[in-house]
């Protein structure tokens, strides 16, 4: 299941439908996840850096039926709505930035050990810009 959530998290082209969906959130909203998310990634990758990683994988995949429940209250609810849907992606997104390439999702990077990781540096060299 985790596996899955990677591939999608990480399609662009399934995000680029998203955006041009009729029922689809607005632009802002989404970009407004991902700052959230940028800011607040690191704290929760402190949080899951000492644990074994057994106890991630559990964690990883309660988060990824959590989110799966509530994506849709995310999107379009609101953040007050949807703290359970995001507290899901925070916790997925900081421990997938745990896996050798970290994670790649809305625009961001993140990942523990950044000069060594080849997608950062595959991202940085095609924008031009600083991961």
């Amino acid at each position: 299941m985790t596996a899955g959530l990677m591939t999608v998290l990480g399609d662009r082209q399934a995000w680029q439908d998203l955006y041009s969906s009729e029922d689809a959130p607005s632009r802002a909203r989404v970009e407004q996840l991902a700052e959230r998310l940028q800011n607040e990634v690191d704290g929760e990758v402190e949080q899951m850096l000492h644990l074994p990683f057994p106890e991630r994988k559990t964690l990883l995949d309660e988060a990824v039926w959590e989110l799966a429940q509530g994506a849709d209250v995310l999107l379009y609810a609101g953040e007050e709505n949807g703290k359970q849907a995001f507290a899901a992606l925070l916790r997925i997104v900081a421990i997938l930035a745990l896996q050798p390439g970290g994670i790649t999702f809305l625009g961001h990077h993140w990942c523990v050990l950044h000069r060594l990781c080849r997608s950062a540096i595959q991202i940085t060299v095609t924008s031009g810009r600083q991961v």
